[in-house]
């Protein structure tokens, strides 16, 4: 893969120059003189030979191996740069520009023609030594290496351009031609170090497998969309860079396209990877539509003008180094993805033949469309168009339609574009990114576990197979930021790797890995907290507890309820108590009797406490049932003016929803209501509780009649309704232990306060 690697940089001396790049066209173009038509018809001519690569399926079927056919037919191409570098030696000695193009034409024709009739092989052979999950980030790894030879030896070759005169610019042509062709040949040479994995089967040519890929309605669509797109970009492309440098239209010196090239592919250099990232997380489809936005380009040469090029240039090249990875790399890869395994080559072939035959028309048409539109001049308000941009509106109305094609292929697995874009918007991309850089590194290194705390719900999916394998890090740090991180992500990929650890004894990370498989909620992971309930270390049970509340669901709620009876760890039962009544869904009035049982588990526990802190968490537990999960513990918790300000409000709520009720009796209940909120003020427990009391018991009564004195009264308001038959539960108990001359059943203030403000809470929204 290295070799690939390096092998890819050397091609870019041939590709610069010796392929429908600016070097080339303004060579064709500017110095040799052709028509736009005839160089039009030229390339078109050469990517018809794409027609060629139905060959290579009869060839790649018949042969044993690839590399051998590949490496001959390619050496043959690329010796053809020698020949482009002779033509300009031909016309420097005085042969006049109609041999050296007759000769340009004849070589590039043939050259490309031999390219077609193997290039299939290669993506085969790479396809199969590249694993398929990381198979982005390494082509637009090597796509990087590609960029940066190609912006080196471009910036390079146009400098040398602009330093030779008129007269001597063909000798600077032949040694640019010259070094392509060697930087071409040295690029195959280098695959013989390159192994060749052996094929999952060899094909035999059959019809049915030649005709395989014309009966996939999804990889056609796609060839096809792919094919007007890059028809789109080549009947406006080849006739940019001569624009830009013909005196008679902008008028720049050639120095600027390789200050272009220099932008665009040093931003195609560091934004690559990036690309290959997106591709492997978020699929290759909608990477490729948002590389669509590589047309921004060709609609900034709409705007171009003698005036206006050395700000808007550097703006387009931008533009095409930033979304130039995404459109030309990604087709690719997505077309890999889309190519059954055994029938690669066949796949490959096709496509290259389809988007060979449907680009071809579009520097055809270009050159066509220029020499027809030679001459026009038209305004639309304050700009001046001509043929030129006739062209490149043409150019993005088709690439319009291409984009819209697209999106009817089914990659399979692809997240929407919008979700891409959205995550490109708010730089989630560049976090997720950043974060596997860091993630990559040893895990000694500090920056591991930092980055660990970093990554959220937001953009940890897209990293989540790092953070996975980082579970089983030599470093206790770094392995508990990796479950905690998976907590945070949340996503139910992780259930599985997150039960093994907290089923496994000797894992360091089990409460860790428990409270993460709260965070995620996922039901899978029940039994294997269920486990941990019985058997686990009281912190352990803790976190177990914790996480089944969160998940909830029938099988949570009654192991919860089943361990809290039997639990003898205060800490512990506390925590199971909060956890069983967020389980059960405690705030549906028809929620389960188990709930009305735990209310009878939990009350004795927070009455007989002497833990403040055990107590408000039974609380908390009780509020629960008794209203919204969550809600009740403001009133018992926080800084204490804060919380008598809350609880103030509390009783005014309580106070005005009860006492219209009672005065319809036609008793003046204001005083015992003033005597309740006195009580509350002065932090008097015993006295609030005993206020609260009477006005329940009077509520009870205006509602129930005589019902409310009979001793069963609590579990029968239970059948009516869940809540309400817990808090007369209460109240009844709350009464007997008021009563009660045993200190040890007895209640404290702080437990007398604690269900005078569960009173108010209930009474004043509950019925």
């Amino acid at each position: 893969m290295n070799y690939s690697v390096a092998a890819g940089g050397s091609g870019a001396l041939f590709l610069t120059v010796c392929n429908n790049q600016p070097i080339f066209n303004v060579y064709m173009l500017n110095h040799l003189g052709v028509s736009p038509r005839l160089l039009g018809t030229l390339l078109g001519l050469m990517q018809l030979s794409g027609v060629l690569q139905l060959l290579s399926i009869l060839a790649y079927s018949y042969l044993p191996r690839r590399k051998a056919f590949w490496m001959a037919s390619h050496l043959v191409h690329r010796l053809a740069g020698l020949a482009v570098a002779a033509s300009a030696a031909i016309f420097a000695t005085g042969a006049g520009q109609a041999p050296a193009a007759l000769l340009v034409s004849a070589a590039m024709i043939a050259s490309w023609a031999l390219m077609n009739l193997s290039s299939s092989g290669w993506m085969s052979w790479m396809a199969d030594l590249v694993p398929a999950e990381t198979r982005g980030s390494f082509f637009l790894r090597r796509s990087a290496v590609f960029q940066g030879a190609t912006v080196a030896w471009f910036f390079l070759a146009s400098v040398l351009l602009d330093l030779f005169g008129d007269e001597s610019r063909s000798w600077a042509y032949v040694a640019i031609f010259g070094v392509g062709a060697v930087g071409g040949v040295v690029d195959i040479m280098l695959h013989l170090a390159i192994p060749e994995p052996p094929r999952v089967a060899r094909p035999r040519f059959t019809a049915a497998d030649f005709a395989a890929p014309l009966g996939d309605r999804n990889f056609i669509r796609f060839s096809f969309s792919m094919g007007l797109a890059v028809l789109a970009l080549n009947l406006a492309g080849p006739f940019q860079a001569p624009f830009v440098t013909s005196k008679d239209a902008v008028g720049a010196p050639n120095v600027w396209l390789g200050i272009m090239t220099l932008m665009s592919q040093l931003t195609w250099v560091a934004i690559a990877p990036l690309w290959g990232f997106v591709m492997d997380r978020y699929g290759r489809k909608p990477a490729v539509l948002m590389g669509f936005l590589v047309g921004f380009s060709t609609l900034g040469y709409v705007f171009l003008t003698p005036r206006d090029y050395p700000y808007l240039l550097p703006l387009l090249s931008l533009a095409a180094g930033f979304f130039g990875p995404a459109f030309w790399e990604g087709s690719n890869q997505l077309m890999l993805t889309l190519a059954p395994p055994e029938r690669r080559v066949v796949y490959i072939s096709w496509y290259n033949t389809i988007l060979g035959m449907v680009s071809a028309l579009g520097p055809i048409a270009g050159g066509f469309l220029a020499a027809a539109l030679t001459g026009l001049r038209f305004r639309v308000g304050a700009m001046e168009l001509g043929g030129f941009h006739v062209g490149q509106l043409a150019s993005l109305i088709l690439l319009a339609l291409a984009a819209l094609a697209l999106r009817r292929v089914r990659e399979g697995k692809e997240r929407p574009v919008a979700y891409l874009v959205s995550q490109f918007a708010t730089a989630g991309v560049f976090r997720s990114f950043a974060s596997l850089g860091a993630l990559s590194r040893d895990s000694s290194d500090p920056r591991v576990a930092r980055a660990l705390r970093r990554i959220d719900r937001e953009d940890g999916e897209l990293v989540l197979r790092e953070v996975v394998a980082r579970l089983d890090d030599p470093a206790a740090e770094v392995r508990r930021e990796a479950a905690r991180a998976l907590g945070r992500i949340g996503s139910r990929e992780a259930t599985t790797e997150l039960s093994t650890r907290l089923a496994d004894p000797s894992s360091p990370i089990r409460i860790d890995a428990a409270r993460a498989l709260g965070s995620i909620g996922d039901e899978r992971a029940v039994s294997s907290l269920v486990r941990c309930l019985a058997v686990g270390s009281p912190e352990l049970r803790l976190a177990c507890a914790e996480a089944l509340g969160i998940i909830g669901g029938e099988e949570a709620r009654s192991a919860l309820a089943a361990t809290l009876s039997g639990e003898k760890e205060h800490s512990v039962a506390a925590t199971l108590a909060e956890a069983v009544t967020r389980a059960a869904g405690a705030e549906e009035a028809d929620a389960p009797m188990e709930v009305l049982e735990a209310v009878q588990e939990l009350f004795p526990r927070m009455a007989q406490s002497r833990n403040a802190a055990l107590k408000r968490q039974y609380a908390i537990a009780l509020g629960n049932i008794l209203g919204q999960a969550g809600e009740f513990y403001r009133f018992i918790t926080g800084e204490l003016y804060s919380r008598q300000e809350r609880c103030r409000a509390l009783f005014a709520v309580f106070r005005l929803r009860l006492e219209p009720l009672l005065r319809a009796e036609g008793a003046d209940i204001s005083p015992l209501f003033d005597e309740c909120a006195l009580a509350l003020e002065a932090d008097r427990g015993g006295e609030a509780l005993e206020a609260c009391l009477r006005i329940h018991h009077l509520a009870m009564s205006r509602l129930f009649g005589g019902l409310v004195d009979e001793p069963d009264f609590p579990e029968a308001a239970g059948r009516a309704d869940m809540r309400l038959g817990a808090w007369c539960w209460i109240a009844a108990s709350a009464a007997e232990r008021a009563a009660s001359t045993d200190p040890d059943q007895g209640l404290d203030e702080a437990a007398s306060m604690i269900v005078a403000l569960l009173g108010l809470y209930y009474l004043g929204s509950g019925i």
